[in-house]
């Protein structure tokens, strides 16, 4: 580390930069000399600490807090997290700590993470604050990535010891909860118009999910699965209302404070159908559309993800910043579209837009209200040519099944579960839990 202020500068190692890109910019609090090339390196007695933050004023606190222990040093990169994720790793050496403000539902922020814990020193450890509420599912992305330890910046102490000593605050939040954490699927539910039973699809499939799976002979019985359905359009989502599940006014509460939801508070938004799965529903008052923002929808999720075996997720017709995190997190896709023109082109631009920076983001096509003939047509073999995807699962129009479902307020799987729409949708819930069986769930 040089003296006279002047920051360190490592190079960019990935191939095809035009020119080097400036590493962080570490300043010394407690500067060592300059060392000519191939000199002995000085050993530095004591705990070194480097802070990362971009906000100057909240890394010089947190140094400052770290730092009161005489034989503590600490020194400051005044960079955002999520912009060194290609740096050279040679910037963390020397350091016993990695100090850094983390930002819930940061994406970037995440994925520069798992790269810098992957190339740490031995012995570095990296040690994460929040400035806001700390959730557990949050905690748990951090810890997940190679962070050992999270704490909110309420727990700073000034002595070092006493604040890399905290008892775990993700262990005691466990403990709190006296719950075992799941790691469910999460699905996205698309469409390419109005009208062609996504929803009615959604809530057909949370129903036939929360069934207990059929017993084998001489085998245990399989316990059943939490599953949640959770409508985002929240300007005209109606999927509530389908099943009779009101809203009870936390989600608006929620968008207007801009807060970031908590277990506790999830749990307060969610309704109940039937004792067989839970439902969160659009708000009943107007919202618009960007009301949510990508930190809260990747925080409801990581939330759902951690409490739920299956989070189904009915998504709206418009296209807004916070479907990042969706697609971040969605295990699979399922795309309800018709044959028809104006659809296959439609359907065409979301799988596009949905793969564009998710390459290996599962999507499944389900034809509705067309039942399934022997032999493609000419035209259906075209369409599924220009999908690049199979049509495997069809959805029969079946309008007397529909309207009992829809006059009843309940999943057609349960009020018509012989008809052939119901049928077809159970074998489409089935395909969709044989592929995601073995546990592994993507991260963002």
């Amino acid at each position: 580390m040089s003296n006279d202020n002047e920051g360190m500068v490592f190079r960019s190692h990935r191939p095809g930069d035009a020119q080097a890109v400036a590493a962080p910019q570490v300043e010394a609090t407690n500067p060592t000399p300059k060392m000519e090339p191939n000199a002995p390196t000085e050993q530095v007695s004591g705990v070194r600490i480097l802070v990362i933050s971009d906000n100057n004023g909240l890394g010089q606190m947190i140094g400052a807090a770290l730092g009161a222990d005489a034989e503590t040093k600490v020194d400051y990169a005044r960079n955002a997290l999520a912009d060194l994720k290609d740096q050279d790793p040679a910037f963390l050496e020397g350091y016993n700590i990695v100090v850094f403000e983390a930002h819930p539902g940061n994406d970037l922020e995440l994925h520069s993470l798992r790269k810098l814990t992957a190339i740490r020193p031995e012995g570095t450890k990296f040690l994460a604050m929040t400035a806001g509420e700390l959730t557990l599912a949050y905690a748990k992305e951090l810890m997940e990535v190679g962070v050992d330890e999270v704490l909110p910046l309420s727990a700073i102490r000034p002595d070092l010891q006493d604040t890399v000593s905290l008892e775990p605050h993700v262990d005691k939040e466990v403990a709190r909860r006296d719950t075992e954490d799941k790691n469910g699927v999460i699905i996205g539910m698309s469409q390419t118009r109005g009208g062609i039973g996504a929803t009615s699809l959604a809530l057909a499939l949370a129903y036939q999910m929360s069934l207990a799976p059929k017993k084998k002979k001489k085998a245990e019985p399989a316990p059943y699965k939490r599953v949640a359905v959770v409508d985002f359009d929240i300007q005209n989502g109606t999927l509530g209302a389908y099943v009779d599940v009101e809203d009870n006014g936390r989600v608006i509460e929620m968008l207007r404070a801009g807060i970031l939801p908590s277990a506790d508070e999830l749990k307060a938004m969610m309704g109940r159908y039937a004792e067989a799965f839970d439902v969160l529903p659009a708000p009943t008052e107007f919202a618009p559309i960007d009301a949510l923002s990508p930190e809260m929808v990747a925080t409801l999720l990581d939330e759902l993800r951690y409490a739920y075996d299956v989070v189904i997720v009915d998504l709206p017709r418009v296209v807004s910043d916070w479907m990042e995190p969706v697609l971040a997190r969605a295990d699979q896709i399922v795309l309800v579209t018709d044959t028809a023109v104006p659809s296959i082109r439609q359907a065409r631009r979301l799988i596009d837009f949905y793969t564009e920076d998710h390459v290996n983001l599962q999507i499944e096509i389900v034809i509705g209200m067309e039942k399934k003939k022997f032999s493609l047509s000419e035209g259906q073999k075209e369409a599924a040519a220009i999908l690049e995807r199979p049509f495997t699962h069809w959805l029969p129009r079946e309008d007397g099944a529909a309207q009992k479902a829809n006059d009843t307020g309940k999943p057609v799987t349960e009020i018509a579960a012989r008809s052939s729409l119901a049928k077809a949708i159970v074998v489409l819930g089935e395909a969709i839990e044989k592929a995601h069986s073995d546990g592994i769930r993507r991260r963002a």
